[in-house]
């Protein structure tokens, strides 16, 4: 390593220190990263709710909109039931039923009838594909696809927990078992180790890239106090870059 201080009589201890925190950087959220990988969940209301069993219950927790959010999700005879509650108010119950029947459509040849209910109040009638690809294809009474129920649980909800109800689909998607999601991103952790690395070695090696960026256009070029006072400073600003997208990776769900 070339040392800072050999040039302007600064203290080298910033290099020392910028190495050592991109380099507990790049392990700590790569171990971060790792964790939550191997930690699937379900995402909802733009938050990721765990899964964990309760007997022959699947519970999702977690917070939505700043609030509590616990949703059980369990047999009851041949139906589904899906039970929300959102910041300790009562639960409403949202539940799923397979009426005798088929529907004809012209997607799927003939769909198993299908019902989703809130509060025993009927939200969504027709027929309902559990084997149509990633999220199950739901059609209505007349064979054409119903896109409201397709969209799972993307749609929109009020953000304030007093007007809050669950969508037909969010009780569809929970009782027919939602995808699993998880957080953290390899592709932007290691962007920011490709960053975290360019900028070691500019901490590392400032007078060697110095005189490497400059070999061919000025004979024996030496640099001034001004300009590694300005690397100083770009130093800094790419490490707290580095740390900006170490932490955003680690926030985002997929």
């Amino acid at each position: 390593m070339y040392r800072y201080d050999d040039i302007t009589g600064s203290p080298a201890m910033l290099q020392k220190v910028l190495l050592a925190l991109l380099a507990a950087m790049a392990v700590i959220f790569g171990v971060l990263t790792l964790v939550f990988r191997f930690m699937p969940g379900v995402e909802w209301c733009d938050s990721l709710l765990r899964i964990s069993r309760e007997g022959n219950a699947t519970l999702y927790t977690g917070t939505a909109y700043g609030k509590d959010v616990s949703i059980r999700v369990y047999p009851d005879g041949d139906d589904t039931l899906a039970e929300f509650t959102i910041a300790g108010r009562d639960p409403q119950v949202g539940r799923i039923t397979w009426p005798e029947g088929r529907i004809s459509t012209a997607f799927s040849g003939s769909v198993p009838r299908f019902e989703v209910y809130l509060n025993d109040r009927l939200l969504f009638s027709g027929g309902c594909n559990e084997n149509a690809g990633i999220f199950p294809g739901f059609f209505r009474e007349d064979g054409s696809i119903d896109t409201s129920l397709s969209q799972g649980l993307d749609g929109y909800h009020a953000p304030d927990v007093e007007y809050f109800s669950p969508l037909a689909s969010d009780i569809a998607a929970f009782a027919l078992g939602p995808e699993p999601a998880y957080r953290g991103s390899w592709g932007v952790y290691f962007m920011a180790l490709l960053l975290s690395l360019v900028t070691a070695v500019n901490v590392a090696f400032p007078l060697a890239l110095f005189r490497f960026r400059y070999h061919f256009s000025v004979q024996n070029p030496e640099p001034t106090d001004l300009y590694f006072s300005i690397e100083k400073g770009c130093w800094i600003l790419l490490t707290a870059l580095v740390l900006v997208m170490y932490i955003w990776g680690i926030t985002i769900i997929s």
